[in-house]
């Protein structure tokens, strides 16, 4: 009795195989919203990887990525056996370090700061200030390229003329 019991449980058989279909179909709510994160992956992490490959090509813009030559490991021997692989490497060791170092525990010392300070006023003046920089790049660099491309519609339209 037993063993007809577990041929009807083996992973195999025909009966396993419908009991599995009839919990999916239950179930099929529950798959349904697993679906997007499944998509997230599929797309954004394994699908992209094919641009790994554009490394151990030798891409020439006008072939396109299949039509390229394939190198192999050529641009990596040559950026690990250059002279200059070993500065680049402690330069980017050290920045790393010094942005965990010094980058890292900054912000959250001025927010403790910020938090201790009673005076509303000054703590939202403080505010303004240290946000102040991470907004204000952007809106410079898009007034410049405003002013760039405005000029340059200007020297257009007076070569025309």
């Amino acid at each position: 009795m037993e063993s007809a019991a577990a041929a009807v449980r083996a992973p195999g058989s025909a009966t396993y195989r419908k009991q599995r279909i009839r919990r999916m179909a239950k179930n099929r709510w529950l798959y349904l919203m697993l679906l997007p994160g499944i998509l997230y992956f599929l797309i954004f992490k394994y699908v992209s990887m094919y641009g790994v490959l554009i490394a151990f090509k030798n891409y020439q813009p006008f072939l396109g990525f299949w039509d390229s030559e394939w190198v192999g490991m050529k641009h990596f021997n040559r950026f690990f056996g250059d002279s200059l692989f070993w500065r680049l490497f402690k330069n980017t060791f050290l920045l790393a370090i010094y942005n965990i170092v010094f980058f890292f525990p900054l912000p959250i010392a001025i927010a403790l700061m910020l938090n201790e300070l009673r005076l509303e006023l000054f703590k939202r003046t403080i505010q303004t200030i240290v946000y102040i920089p991470h907004f204000m790049s952007w809106v410079v660099i898009v007034s410049i390229g405003l002013y760039r491309l405005s000029s340059l519609r200007q020297c257009q339209r007076g070569a025309v003329q």
